[in-house]
């Protein structure tokens, strides 16, 4: 939960990152979005569904400016 938390700030606020940071961060965590937004819907995640809806929307915002990023 600490990671996933941590994940979704960074992935968030990459927009306030420069030079070549930005790339590095967006291609080193682009490919974990899918993963961790499976792991935060799990029925077993100690979550509630406001909590659930909260990251999700988080990994979507995160995922759109990696794929800015990344020019995808």
């Amino acid at each position: 939960m600490i990671k996933l938390s941590d994940f979704t700030d960074n992935g968030v606020g990459i927009i306030h990152t420069t030079g070549p940071k930005v790339r590095k961060a967006a291609t080193k965590y682009a490919p974990l979005v899918p993963q961790l937004r499976d792991f935060a819907r799990r029925a077993d995640t100690p979550l509630d569904d406001a909590a659930k809806a909260h990251i999700d929307h988080q990994l979507d915002v995160a995922e759109s400016r990696f794929r800015a990023i990344l020019g995808e």
